[in-house]
């Protein structure tokens, strides 16, 4: 007699191969009614179920999979997968038990610790978001994409040395990294160390020509030196890549009333408070 349950177990895999999720998950329902207890049906239609967005039905299909007392190998995994969909669900504290367990079951699980970590940060739990992410870094100490996660995570708690240190190591990583030169300008303005700021903006404009936002923030820098000449160029050249910022235009008309240009304050002032009211509908 033919085992039907392995048959359209193997038809679902060969179906989700295909992209088709809807029909590999209806094999592995076959599968499950004619096997109630097989555990890669349960763990693979969860896993599909989770990859379609139905994350009620992932959670389901990794909870009956836990009651069939799967091998300790797979238990950080399946923890960690039903975490996920918890997560996405928006139940973080019921993710967050999960990826415990996870770390519990394997305390070298990468994935875990990146998950939680990015749970925990959403919770306010700036620290052991950190520590999470400190734990990556262990695993992939050259990714400039980790660096700046945590080099924000650090200045989220006001630890700005911490963060540029990690901004100047993602930029060690990739010397390309805009994202990286932007924050640790921000930074660097924060401290103010305006010089410093102005070099890392004037950076990311290099390789980003037409990113208004990083105008506007060498601008400020500029005014907070005493250069309005250059602060009034990079608010109007903000301005001229992003017509509708409205924060360069009030810059702007700081700087005009500043001059005395009271006519072209009042006209960047009238458009600054237009824009903002539109903002906020």
């Amino acid at each position: 007699m033919p085992n039907w349950a392995e048959y359209f177990f193997e038809q679902g895999l060969t179906w989700w191969e295909q992209d088709e999720l809807d029909i590999a998950i209806t094999c592995f329902a076959q599968a499950i009614q004619y096997d109630p207890h097989y555990l890669d049906a349960f763990l693979n239609r969860g896993a599909a179920n989770q990859f379609r967005g139905d994350y009620v039905g992932a959670i389901s299909d990794y909870t009956d999979a836990l009651r069939l007392r799967p091998a300790q190998h797979i238990l950080p995994w399946l923890f960690h997968m039903r975490g996920m969909s918890y997560e996405a669900l928006g139940h973080h504290n019921t993710a967050l038990t999960d990826y415990d367990t996870a770390i519990q079951k394997d305390a070298a699980y990468v994935d875990a610790y990146r998950s939680r970590g990015y749970v925990r940060g959403q919770m306010g739990d700036l620290e052991g978001a950190t520590a999470d992410l400190t734990e990556v870094l262990r695993h992939f100490p050259d990714d400039p994409n980790l660096y700046n996660e945590r080099g924000n995570l650090h200045a989220d708690q006001g630890l700005m040395d911490e963060a540029i240190a990690d901004y100047s190591q993602a930029l060690r990583c990739n010397p390309q990294d805009d994202y990286a030169l932007y924050n640790r300008g921000i930074t660097y303005a924060f401290q103010n160390k305006l010089q410093e700021a102005i070099a890392d903006y004037t950076r990311v404009i290099e390789l980003v020509p037409d990113l208004a936002v990083a105008y506007n923030n060498r601008g400020n820098a500029y005014h907070r030196l005493g250069d309005i000449a250059h602060a009034m160029a990079d608010y109007s050249q903000a301005i001229q890549f992003d017509p509708n910022f409205s924060l360069a235009y009030r810059n702007r008309a700081d700087i005009r009333q500043q001059i005395n240009d009271i006519p072209g304050a009042i006209d960047d002032y009238r458009k600054a408070t237009y824009l903002s009211y539109n903002e906020q509908k």
